[in-house]
């Protein structure tokens, strides 16, 4: 028997695995109680120490076939394709990866299937020319390093894991030269364009999350998931604690499936911001809309968001798909400068630095987890002071 430490829901697992009696690849995952954060050293020792005891090792290995929970099973052998491990490994991140995670996993297998089943290539048989030569495929079709890069560190970690388990012995993705990242270089908006950008949306439904997105540098998960209970007109103070997402799939009547959650990208997102004149201002007017929109449609206008502020005239959460593809078309149709909406973000910054405002603050009004995240974008430099941003 064989293991290694996992981890789920930021706490330590022991994750054992073994053959049953038909000879199927098992896993048994145990519980450490541990949290992830500083105890790695002692979760490995009590991870040694259950490896080193014959008792508990015999506890184990009668349970091989007993039933086991769901995506536990890897029933792999001679005959399993590449593919068909990868959908396996999928099933088995999936019980302890946060589900927006599984859903860009998700899409990424898919992409890889279009190439792969084709081949037919058995996991065991996977050369690193295979790999190589897929790659090659990506660049054919006009992928970018980026993209192709995103790819290979999920194929990567997927095979890792065939190495642990002792499904294969080495892995071949590590004979690869890395893809190299390129750097992104981000377009930014200065004051006017910003201004003449939310002349574009006044009126649209979209035209609060433009608001925020420009304003707060927020991130697109954020802007989304703003609820009301997050503004305090009163203190003038607005919360950044909640995101929407979509997952993965599609829900029962055919659209895509909206992920609400409290836990957002690190501990530095949760955040406590000023609530400017201009936001509260453009909030009450937000108000004004979506009453008048219930008033106009009726039973037909949905109720179950009403905390949420971000909303179409219908009173649905505003898709993020919906949200980001239809921004390019705004901006080719008032004739403004091409940039992504995740640039907002980063047009906050710039004129936050422009303005004097420190990096370290510009750190921490971002939520970026480290120094070295916001150093890095490369915003400028500029004589610190401790202005606020002025966008307008």
């Amino acid at each position: 028997m064989n293991g290694y430490l996992g981890e789920k829901k930021d706490k330590y697992y022991m994750i054992f695995f073994f053959n049953d009696s038909a000879g199927k690849r098992k896993l048994k995952w145990v519980a450490t109680g541990l949290p992830t954060k500083g105890n790695k050293t002692r979760a490995q020792k009590m991870l040694d120490d259950h490896l080193a005891n014959d008792e508990f090792i015999k506890k184990i290995a009668n349970q091989a076939d007993e039933p086991y929970r769901e995506n536990t099973d890897v029933n792999i052998d001679s005959k399993t394709t590449f593919m068909e491990y990868m959908d396996k490994w999928l099933e088995i991140r999936k019980s302890y990866i946060a589900p927006v995670t599984y859903r860009g996993y998700k899409i990424v297998a898919n992409l890889m299937r279009l190439y792969f089943d084709k081949k037919n290539i058995l996991l065991t048989d996977l050369k690193p020319l295979h790999i190589e030569s897929y790659y090659q495929s990506m660049y054919s079709r006009g992928n970018s390093a980026n993209t192709v890069l995103h790819h290979h560190v999920q194929i990567r970690k997927a095979l890792d894991y065939a190495v642990k388990i002792d499904l294969i012995s080495t892995n071949p993705a590590d004979k690869i030269e890395r893809p190299k990242i390129a750097n992104y270089i981000a377009n930014f908006y200065n004051r006017d364009e910003i201004g003449k950008l939310l002349e574009a949306y006044k009126g649209n439904s979209h035209e609060i999350a433009i608001y925020l997105a420009a304003y707060y540098g927020l991130r697109r998960s954020e802007v989304l998931g703003l609820r009301w209970q997050s503004v305090d007109f009163k203190n003038k103070k607005i919360t950044i604690n909640h995101k929407v997402e979509e997952l993965f799939g599609k829900d029962k009547y055919g659209g895509e499936i909206i992920h609400k959650s409290d836990i957002l990208k690190n501990t530095s997102s949760y955040r406590t911001m000023p609530l400017f004149p201009v936001i509260a201002d453009m909030l009450l007017k937000t108000k004004e809309r979506i009453t008048k929109d219930r008033e106009r449609l009726g039973d037909l206008y949905s109720d179950k968001n009403l905390d949420y502020i971000c909303l179409d005239y219908c009173g649905r959460i505003i898709k993020p798909s919906t949200l980001t593809q239809s921004f390019p078309e705004t901006l080719v149709k008032n004739g403004l400068k091409k940039i992504r909406f995740h640039d907002l973000r980063h047009s906050c910054a710039s004129l936050m630095l422009a303005e004097g405002v420190p990096m370290k603050d510009i750190q921490a009004w971002l939520g970026h987890a480290t120094f070295k995240t916001t150093v890095d974008n490369k915003y400028g430099n500029t004589k610190s002071t401790s202005k606020q941003p002025n966008l307008m």
